[in-house]
C-alpha cells in the first residue's frame, strides 16, 4: 500500500501545486453536506420512512466523526466544517427513521 501512495502521490504532485487545487477542493468539501440535504428533508417530510436505514446513517456518521479527526489532525478547516455540518444531518437521519418509522 506504501508503494502504492507514494507512486500516487508522485502522479498528482503536479495537481497538488496548482494554486486552483486548494479553492477547489475547499469547495468539494462542502457537497458532502449538499448532498445529504434532500435524505434529511425526505426523512423528516415523507409520508414514511420505509427504505431509509437508519444503521446506514449511524455508520455514515461515525465515519464523519473519524474524517473530522483527520481534518483537525491535518489541519484542514474545509474538511473539518464540512464534518460539522454533516454529522448532525446524518444523526437527524437517524433520529426521524426512529421516531417516524
Amino acid at each position: 500500500m506504501d508503494a502504492l501512495m507514494n507512486a500516487l502521490k508522485q502522479l498528482f504532485q503536479p495537481l497538488f501545486q496548482a494554486v486552483f487545487y486548494k479553492t477547489v477542493i475547499e469547495k468539494m468539501a462542502y457537497l458532502n453536506v449538499a448532498a445529504i440535504i434532500p435524505q434529511t428533508w425526505v426523512a423528516w417530510t415523507a409520508p414514511s420512512t420505509a427504505g431509509i436505514s437508519a444503521g446506514m446513517w449511524v455508520v455514515f456518521a461515525f465515519i464523519q466523526v473519524v474524517f473530522l479527526l483527520e481534518a483537525v489532525k491535518h489541519d484542514s478547516r474545509s474538511m473539518a466544517g464540512s464534518m460539522l455540518l454533516s454529522i448532525p444531518q446524518s444523526l437527524s437521519i437517524v433520529v426521524a427513521v426512529w421516531i417516524r418509522g
